[in-house]
């Protein structure tokens, strides 16, 4: 059995994490050929469909990166798992908004316009992922 270094695997697991939490959040790259896919299966297709744009592109990193989340993902992704996922993001996103709301307040009574025109745009940017991981996460029933 091939022993990874704890440091190797631990970065490998953020590399594929990370990759796997972009896969999750950017449902507009998948195209209409993943559309009738839900759950683990639709995050196959997606991985895959962007695996082969990465290899029509000839960038070999993220071919790489892609092979190992979809590895990955066909090794330890459950609907429920996914379902768990779209929760916990959602319920963050939802804790971010309140702290950008709280901060657009304070931006307000101190009468600072760039910081009130950064929260506002980060409190649109907020709903709009809240929307979409809501909206993956109705897909998944």
């Amino acid at each position: 059995m091939l022993k990874m270094p704890a440091q190797s695997f631990t970065r490998s697991a953020t590399t594929v994490a990370g990759l796997l939490l972009m896969l999750a959040t950017t449902p507009a790259l998948a195209s209409s050929s993943c559309e009738g896919v839900k759950g683990c299966d639709r995050k196959f297709c997606e991985i895959e469909q962007q695996l082969d744009i990465a290899q029509e592109n000839g960038n070999k990193y993220q071919v790489a990166g892609l092979e190992k989340a979809l590895q990955e993902a066909k090794r330890h992704c459950t609907d429920e798992g996914l379902r768990e996922d779209l929760i916990e993001d959602i319920q963050d996103a939802k804790e971010d908004l309140a702290e950008y709301k709280a901060d657009l307040r304070e931006a307000e009574e101190d009468g600072d316009m760039d910081d009130r025109r950064k929260y506002q745009q980060k409190i649109e940017e907020e709903k709009i992922e809240i929307r979409q991981l809501e909206n993956e996460l109705s897909r998944l029933d």
